[in-house]
């Protein structure tokens, strides 16, 4: 019979509860480093005033919902060619913030590749985005929900040509 080995044990026990304690150390960190709730985009705030805002047009969409148009604060430099919000019907205050550009027919691969580009910019600030997993998502359409914020990067394909879009919406209450 072998002896048992107390001082190998005790050793063990170090080592066990010093891996741990790291854990528990990298996850106090991990908590500590949240996520900010993003509170609007591209110089444009959640809340804001639609009369604070430069309109540029509006379209009555066809479920009734009138989306308007808008010259941006801080547009993203050559990634999109105009920028559309949603407001609160009553109140006229901004929910929904978008970014657009349109591709040509035959272009949608690099419309694919800019949205892809945008992702990334938004992960470096927000962390991971996910798949949309929700529809057949041949162009892996891309979302973060961040407490009342959704994040959504599509790239869509309509009547051949492509359109990038993404857009920030906080969830009504």
């Amino acid at each position: 019979l072998r002896k048992f080995n107390y001082k190998a044990m005790t050793d063990m026990k170090k080592i066990a509860i010093g891996i741990l304690l790291n854990c528990l150390a990298l996850n106090v960190y991990a908590e500590t480093k949240q996520i900010e709730t993003p509170t609007g985009a591209f110089g444009i705030s959640f809340g804001e005033d639609l009369s604070n805002l430069k309109v540029i047009k509006d379209i009555k969409l066809k479920d009734g919902e009138i989306i308007y148009q808008v010259n941006v604060p801080k547009p993203l430099s050559n990634k999109f060619d105009y920028y559309w919000v949603s407001v609160t019907p009553k109140t006229k205050k901004v929910s929904v913030i978008s970014g657009y550009k349109e591709y040509k027919l035959g272009q949608r691969d690099l419309c694919i590749s800019d949205k892809d580009a945008i992702v990334v910019l938004l992960e470096n600030k927000y962390g991971e985005f996910k798949i949309d997993e929700d529809m057949m998502n041949i162009n892996k359409n891309k979302y973060k929900n961040i407490n009342e914020v959704k994040i959504y990067a599509t790239c869509a394909t309509m009547g051949g040509n492509s359109t990038i879009k993404s857009s920030s919406h906080r969830h009504s209450s």
